[in-house]
């Protein structure tokens, strides 16, 4: 009688390429048709950090490209005129609860088991 033959499991496929894969965008602001994009570049084999990049979009045609975020907006709010700082009013402060010692705190204990 012969020994059995030793089968090998079958050859899974190869995995797929990662590929150059997408760009993760946000939108930071939109006034007056102009939209201030930061664009996060997928990292390269053997770089340690992504890309990152700023996008001046006019009219959604023509765009201009920034290393820095500072260069971006000064260029977004020599289109828009849109202000330094927020121009939107103070909010109101927020109220702190009032702390009342009168009411003892409830102390929750765990009951005992009783034996079996």
């Amino acid at each position: 009688m012969t020994p059995p033959k030793s089968r090998k499991p079958p050859a899974s496929p190869a995995p797929p390429s990662p590929g150059p894969g997408l760009a993760l965008r946000r939108l930071l602001r939109t006034l007056q048709g102009v939209e201030l994009w930061h664009v996060e570049e997928p990292r390269k084999p053997g770089w340690k950090w992504p890309v990152v990049r700023y996008e001046v979009i006019v009219g959604g045609a023509d765009v201009k490209r920034f290393e820095r975020p500072q260069e971006a907006w000064r260029h977004f709010q020599q289109l828009t005129h849109a202000p330094d700082k927020d121009t939107r009013p103070e909010p109101p402060p927020i109220a702190a609860p009032p702390l009342d010692a009168s009411k003892p705190r409830k102390v929750r204990r765990r009951r005992r088991r009783e034996p079996s």
